[in-house]
């Protein structure tokens, strides 16, 4: 399919960069960098259901959300702007059985604020800065925009510093 191969590509990168910041950074004591790659695919999860929904889709999200009523406007937000995408993902997580950890680095990889548990911080650091980077290298996302606070957690102060794992990772 034409119109999903971009979100799979992109899924499949933010995991490939999810799997080696793990490697590397040894941060994320939770999960293992096998476990983040994971998480990357499936963060990228709500995104492509959205993009690429066909009514038989649109209404299996509707059943993904009985019994979520506290989700269920968020997620059909995401049927308008596409930014609530992430909930979607968590929602459909929640639904097949994954742990509460992985559906809290899904759904609120780009709100820490949402965090319940703290230990899970820096899977979720993880997971943003992956996701900022594959959004950065399509021209979605400018480096003044990312939280400076979480670059931080990786050493990176500069649009340079930025760039340049940016430049390793898409080698690895």
């Amino acid at each position: 399919n034409k119109t999903a191969r971009p979100y799979f590509v992109h899924a499949q990168n933010v995991a490939e960069f999810a799997y080696n910041i793990a490697k590397n950074y040894d941060i994320a004591k939770i999960f293992t960098p096998s476990e983040m790659y994971t998480i990357g695919l499936l963060n990228s999860f709500g995104i492509l259901i959205l993009k690429t929904a066909s009514d038989e889709q649109k209404e299996y999200v509707e059943d993904l959300l009985e019994g979520y009523d506290d989700l269920a406007d968020k997620v059909r937000g995401v049927f308008y702007s596409g930014i609530e995408a992430p909930y979607l993902g968590m929602v459909y997580t929640k639904k097949e059985g994954f742990p509460d950890a992985v559906d809290s680095v899904i759904g609120f990889w780009n709100d820490m604020d949402e965090v319940k548990n703290k230990e899970l911080l820096p899977a979720h650091k993880i997971i943003y800065l992956a996701e900022s980077l594959q959004s950065f290298n399509e021209g979605n996302l400018e480096f003044y925009q990312l939280d400076k606070e979480i670059l931080s957690t990786f050493n990176i102060t500069s649009e340079g510093q930025f760039k340049g794992l940016l430049n390793m990772l898409t080698k690895a």
